[in-house]
């Protein structure tokens, strides 16, 4: 963990602790600190409503866990409508605020649909 992890974690604690709100300063932190975490690089479990979602769509996924963004990128494609079909996980991370770190991850392996 670097300072500033460190530091943010401290915060959301003490917060905890005093059982009170952020201000907006505090609250601004917290939000840009999170909105510059990576996703996960280990692969997540695709949840059941995801599934179904997909299902109402015709998709069904073969494998049962795929890379944390595949996961966040599939929602935001066919649950929440938010991207385009074409979307690849690189363009998706692209056009997030933090940037995203398209480096680490790759197109959504469409042969996981069927």
């Amino acid at each position: 963990m670097d300072s500033a992890e460190l530091s943010i974690d401290a915060l959301i604690l003490s917060l905890i602790a005093a059982d009170r709100q952020a201000t907006d300063d505090e609250l601004a932190q917290i939000i840009a600190y999170a909105a510059s975490a990576p996703f996960s690089t280990r692969p997540v479990r695709v949840t059941r409503r995801l599934r179904e979602r997909l299902a109402e769509k015709g998709i069904a996924l073969e494998a049962d866990r795929l890379p944390s963004v595949q996961v966040h990128l599939l929602k935001r494609v066919y649950v929440e409508g938010q991207w385009p079909a074409n979307a690849t996980t690189t363009s998706y991370l692209s056009d997030l605020p933090s940037g995203g770190e398209p480096s680490r991850c790759s197109a959504v392996d469409l042969s996981l649909l069927r």
